[in-house]
C-alpha cells in the first residue's frame, strides 16, 4: 500500500516542473506565468466644490483675498476624506496635492497655513500624520480651478488618486422682476416730488440720500449697481459694482455696504465715459433663446463702435466671464448720455407666458396721440423750457417730425430688432411707450428726450409687497394738476399689466431737464433668485 502511494505522488508531480525563471511548465510545453503581488488599494474619488469668492472685508483690514485668513471668515470652503478614505491610507503614505492652473485665482490653507494656490507653490504634500480638512478660498468670481490628488505609498508608487473641481458662484444683476427691498434717491432741491412719492408708498423701504454729502449728484443709477452671488446652500453675498465715473456719489457704495458686502470697482476712472455710468447696465428678466436657458436673464448695455467710448473694457469681460447672463450691447451713441434705461425697461405681467413685458421708446405711438389731441391745447411746461406753446406747435414743427421718423426707422426698429433677436422676444411681449426726442440737446448731433421719458421708470415692492412703478408725468395737458385729461398717461395706463400700481411722478425740473429721468436718479437693492448660477461648462 505504501508503495502504491509513493508511486502515484510521483505521477502527481512528474507534469510540472519549475523552470529557471519561475515559471511552471507542464509536460505538454504550456507556461504559466505567476501573477505579480498587487499593491494595496488606494483611494479613488471625483468631487466638486463650489463657493463664493472672499472678496469681502470680514477682517476689518482690506479684501479678504488679499490677506491672511482669520476666524471671521465665512466664504471658506471645507474639504475633507471620508472615513472609508481614511482607512486606506497606511502610517508610511503621502498625499501629493497639484493644482493644474499656473495662474491659480484660489488658495487653499490647512490649519490656518496657506499650502497651495495664489502667494504659494503649485504642489504639497501631506504626511500620515498631517491629514486632516483643508480650506479652500475663491478670489474671483465663477472662476474654476482643479486640484489632482495623488496617494502614494512608502516606496513614492501612486496606489490611487483624487480630483477636487473648484469653482466660484458668479456675479449676477438683478433684474426688474426680483422683489425689490430698499430704494434709494438723492433728496435735493427742486425733486420734492419723487421723494415724496417714494415716502409716501414705499416707507420704511427708502431711504432719501443726503445732497450735501454727495454734492447734489443726483443720478444715483450711475454710480453703482446691485449684484448678488448665491452658493448652493442658499448661503448669500451681495455686491456692490462701483462705477468709475467718481462724482459727488463716489463715496456711496462704501457708505452703503457692511464688512460682508463685497465691493468691486473695474476700469480707471481717468477712462471713463458716459457709457461707464450704470443707467446704461440693465438685465433682462429670464429668457430662453433658441433653446437656450437663461434663468437670470441677459444683460445689455450701450456701446458705441469706437472701443474708446464704450462700456469698460475690464467690466464688459468681467461680465461676460460670469457666463450665465451672456451680455449683449446696443448702439446708444445717437443720444446724448447714451444709456439703454432713456429708451426701454422691463415691467412684471403675471398674465404674460413669460412673466414680463418690454417697454420700448416708440415714435409712431407719440405722433397718433398728439395727432388725436385738439391742436389748440396748450402745454405750459413745453412753452417754457423748449418753446412749444401748445399741440399744434408741435405737429408743426416739421424738423421735429423728420428727426423722429428717422430714429424710429433707422434706430428704434433697430433696437427693437436686436431685443426680440437676442432675449427670443415677439411682438405680444412688448408695449410701445409714446416718446418724443429733440435734436443736438448736447451739441455734438446727438438727442435727448423731448416728452420725459416714460420707460425710463422705477419698479419697487412696497411694504404690503404690492408692485409699484414710479413713471414720470408726461405733461401733455394744459391743467398741469389734472393728470385724469393727459392722453399719453391715459394710454401707458390702459397698455400696462392692471395688477401694477402707477404713480406718475413730477420730474420734470430737476432729472428731465438734466437729461435724465426717475430710474437715472434711483437705486433698487433686490432679492436674489435662490440659484447659485455655477454654469456646468
Amino acid at each position: 500500500m505504501k508503495a502504491m502511494r509513493a508511486a502515484l505522488d510521483v505521477l502527481v508531480l512528474i507534469p510540472l516542473l519549475l523552470s529557471c525563471d519561475n515559471t511552471f511548465v507542464d509536460n505538454r510545453g504550456k507556461q504559466e506565468q505567476s501573477q505579480a503581488p498587487l499593491l494595496p488599494k488606494g483611494i479613488e474619488f471625483s468631487v466638486e466644490l463650489i463657493g463664493l469668492a472672499n472678496l469681502d472685508n470680514d477682517s476689518g483690514g482690506g479684501i479678504d483675498f488679499e490677506n491672511p485668513i482669520t476666524e471671521a471668515e465665512d466664504e471658506l470652503v471645507r474639504w475633507e476624506l471620508t472615513p472609508d478614505q481614511l482607512s486606506l491610507i497606511e502610517t508610511d503614505h503621502l498625499l501629493e496635492l497639484k493644482l493644474e492652473s499656473t495662474d491659480p485665482s484660489i488658495r487653499v490653507w490647512k490649519n490656518g497655513t496657506l499650502i497651495l494656490g495664489k502667494g504659494s507653490k503649485p504642489s504639497h504634500s501631506i504626511k500620515y500624520d498631517e491629514i486632516g480638512g483643508i480650506d479652500v478660498e475663491f478670489g474671483e468670481f465663477n472662476t474654476k480651478e482643479v486640484i489632482s490628488i495623488s496617494h502614494l505609498n512608502a516606496n513614492g508608487e501612486s496606489i490611487g488618486k483624487g480630483s477636487l473641481t473648484l469653482r466660484s458662484a458668479p456675479l449676477i444683476l438683478n433684474h426688474h422682476l426680483q422683489p425689490s427691498e430698499h430704494v434709494y434717491a438723492l433728496e435735493t432741491e427742486g425733486n420734492e416730488a419723487l421723494i415724496e412719492a417714494y415716502k409716501s408708498v414705499l416707507k420704511t423701504k427708502f431711504t432719501p440720500l443726503s445732497g450735501t454729502r454727495y454734492q447734489d449728484d443726483v443720478w444715483v443709477q450711475d454710480e453703482i449697481e446691485f449684484a448678488t452671488s448665491i452658493d448652493p446652500s442658499g448661503k448669500r453675498q451681495d455686491i456692490i459694482v462701483d462705477s468709475i465715473r467718481d462724482r459727488g456719489l463716489a463715496p456711496l457704495a462704501k457708505d452703503i455696504s457692511t464688512k460682508q458686502t463685497v465691493v468691486r470697482t473695474w476700469g480707471l476712472p481717468s477712462t471713463a465715459t458716459t457709457f461707464d455710468s450704470f443707467g446704461n447696465l440693465e438685465a433682462s428678466p429670464p429668457v430662453t433663446v433658441d433653446g437656450v436657458n437663461y434663468p437670470f436673464g441677459r444683460i445689455y448695455y450701450g456701446a458705441n463702435d469706437n472701443p474708446s467710448e464704450s462700456l469698460s473694457e475690464l467690466l464688459a469681460e468681467a461680465l461676460s466671464a460670469q457666463v450665465v447672463q451672456k451680455p449683449f450691447a446696443i448702439d446708444t451713441s445717437w443720444l446724448c448720455v447714451g444709456h439703454v434705461d432713456e429708451f426701454s425697461t422691463f415691467v412684471p405681467d403675471t398674465n404674460s407666458p413669460k412673466g414680463f413685458k418690454l417697454l420700448i421708446s416708440d415714435i409712431n405711438e407719440a405722433y397718433k396721440l398728439l395727432e388725436a389731441m385738439s391742436a389748440d391745447t396748450m402745454l405750459p411746461q413745453y412753452a417754457r423750457d423748449f418753446g412749444y406753446e401748445n399741440v399744434e406747435a408741435i405737429l408743426d414743427d416739421q424738423a421735429l417730425r423728420t428727426l423722429n421718423e428717422n430714429l424710429q426707422e433707422n434706430i428704434l426698429d433697430q433696437i427693437v430688432g436686436t431685443f426680440k433677436k437676442e432675449l427670443g422676444l415677439d411682438d405680444t411681449d412688448i408695449i410701445k411707450v409714446p416718446s418724443l426726442f429733440e435734436d443736438e440737446l448736447c451739441g455734438d448731433g446727438a438727442h435727448g428726450a423731448l416728452i420725459p421719458g416714460m420707460v425710463n421708470l422705477v419698479v419697487a415692492d412696497d411694504e404690503e409687497g404690492a408692485t409699484n412703478l414710479f413713471i414720470p408725468d408726461p405733461f401733455i395737458r394744459a391743467e398741469l394738476t389734472d393728470q385724469a385729461s393727459d392722453p399719453f398717461i391715459k394710454d401707458l395706463t390702459e397698455k400696462l399689466p392692471s395688477d401694477l400700481d402707477l404713480h406718475f411722478v413730477d420730474d420734470w425740473t430737476v432729472y428731465h431737464m438734466g437729461m435724465g429721468e426717475i430710474h437715472c436718479g434711483t437705486n433698487v437693492k433686490r432679492t436674489p433668485m435662490q440659484n447659485s448660477g455655477v454654469p456646468r461648462t
